[in-house]
């Protein structure tokens, strides 16, 4: 299966077909923002505004299959059990994403891959990225629920 190669990307949930992306793209008070699906009405953006314009992710590649993954500049990390993005470069994560099936989703998981990004999968309005234990399905190869799978749409490669 194709790997992901360094560039810009559109990240969207496999599950609810909606962009991934900073929950205050434009609050930059030097603090983590949470990574959440961007709800179908947008962003809330100046308090008023919606915003529904797509995040900017930026793969850096690390090894074959691990990177440093950034949206709209910010490294992404950890903090109890959330996804957050960072203005902080020593607090990113490196992360692998690796494809799975013919839909090219992907799972993303962290370095030791104990852990990886989730949604709830009952369609909650709870919007959070989650970092988790994933559950593989049964079969051979591995497969995963639709709320532990990503989509990525190339928009610039580097």
């Amino acid at each position: 299966m194709a790997s992901l190669k360094a560039g810009e990307y559109r990240v969207s949930s496999h599950l609810r077909h909606l962009p991934i992306s900073e929950e205050n793209p434009d609050r930059r008070d030097g603090g983590a923002h949470k990574i959440i699906v961007v709800p179908e009405s947008g962003l809330v953006m100046n308090n008023d505004a919606y915003d529904t314009a797509p995040a900017k992710w930026v793969l850096e590649p690390k090894d074959e299959d691990s990177f440093i993954v950034k949206v709209n500049n910010r490294p992404i990390g950890t903090s109890n059990e959330g996804l957050f993005s960072t203005p902080d470069p020593k607090k990113a994560e490196e992360w692998v994403i690796l494809q799975h099936g013919y839909r090219g989703s992907y799972t993303i998981e962290t370095a030791d891959r104990k852990a990886g990004w989730k949604l709830d999968s009952d369609l909650s309005p709870n919007p959070n990225i989650k970092v988790g234990r994933l559950d593989k399905l049964p079969g051979f190869p591995p497969r995963y629920p639709s709320s532990q799978l990503f989509d990525f749409a190339l928009v610039e490669a580097y």
